[in-house]
């Protein structure tokens, strides 16, 4: 951990539920390793309960003057022509506004994500680059 006090990985999670109260293997994972291989792991059922505690963490970092580095297990790139092709502007951050804007993300888990998937595939040429939903959301 050169250079860094702090490690922390996220294993998020789609689930449009609260994950169960026992922990699962779908749910939200949150890994922290410290100087000195201090490690602990923490379960969380939502997304915003997850997200009220990394920025609780990520807070007392800074306060603590330690340098940290979050990690997750999802993407953050897209194919080549999906910002321009989506928004009009090939700027990257212009596709996390498009999604900012049209994401519904409940303190329940309920979301909007195989709407967004379609409405994505829908702007582009060749049926997109997301191919899988539930058949719920099947056309």
């Amino acid at each position: 951990m050169s250079g860094l006090d702090t490690v922390i990985m996220a294993d998020w999670s789609a689930r449009s539920g609260r994950s169960p109260a026992r922990p699962s293997s779908d749910a939200i994972w949150i890994a922290v390793a410290r100087r000195g291989w201090t490690t602990a792991t923490a379960y969380f059922r939502t997304r915003a309960t997850a997200e009220a505690a990394l920025a609780d963490l990520l807070d007392g970092e800074r306060r603590a003057g330690r340098r940290a580095l979050l990690g997750a297990d999802f993407a953050f790139g897209y194919p080549a022509g999906l910002a321009e092709a989506l928004t009009g502007s090939a700027s990257a951050r212009a596709v996390w506004a498009w999604l900012a804007a049209r994401l519904e993300d409940r303190p329940d888990n309920a979301n909007n994500r195989f709407e967004l998937a379609d409405a994505i595939n829908a702007a582009l040429p060749g049926g997109g680059p997301f191919w899988g939903c539930p058949a719920a959301c099947a056309p």
